[in-house]
């Protein structure tokens, strides 16, 4: 099954996921969102840094030790489509560009 548009961005703030800054982590429900987003929506709680999931309420807890950034995975399905969307763009960038080079 193929990813659409709605799958490569945060429901949470809307924004495309990236590989850099907004890179999109699992919680243990298997819902995705950006990092950003969980660490605004964690909170430390008897210990434990937990994260109830927006969607459906499941929480995610990690030791104390770790960050969500160190004990969420990452969704390879989304950062694998990261890289192909972002060069299709840019591909298509440049073909309008060329495009409008030649009506010129």
């Amino acid at each position: 099954m193929g990813l659409t548009s709605e799958d490569m961005e945060c429901c949470i703030c809307l924004q495309p996921y990236s590989r850099m800054e907004k890179i999109p982590r699992m919680l243990h429900c298997k819902h995705t969102f950006c990092g950003p987003c969980l660490q605004t929506m964690s909170s430390l709680q008897s210990g434990l840094l937990t994260v109830r999931c927006p969607l459906c309420r499941w929480i995610t807890c990690t030791g104390p030790i770790l960050t969500l950034r160190g004990s969420l995975w990452v969704n390879t399905e989304i950062w694998d489509q990261i890289l192909d969307r972002q060069q299709e763009e840019e591909e298509e960038e440049e073909e309008e560009e060329e495009e409008e080079e030649e009506k010129e």
